[in-house]
């Protein structure tokens, strides 16, 4: 049988160019973005795969 876990993981990335981040997870691993929010010093993506979920601040 196999062992499957259900966990939140997080991951920090610190880069001037986040561009560069939601390009790599769109372009080449396939995310979809389902959601976008800027404010005057905040920015936010979420981004869903097949297999998981990524939420990208900046």
């Amino acid at each position: 049988m196999e062992n499957e876990t259900n966990g939140f993981h997080h991951i920090e990335i610190h880069t001037i160019h986040p561009d560069y981040i939601l390009d790599l997870f769109i372009r080449i691993y396939g995310f979809q973005l389902i959601a976008k929010r800027n404010t005057f010093n905040y920015s936010q993506w979420f981004l869903k795969s097949s297999q998981c979920q990524l939420l990208i601040s900046s």
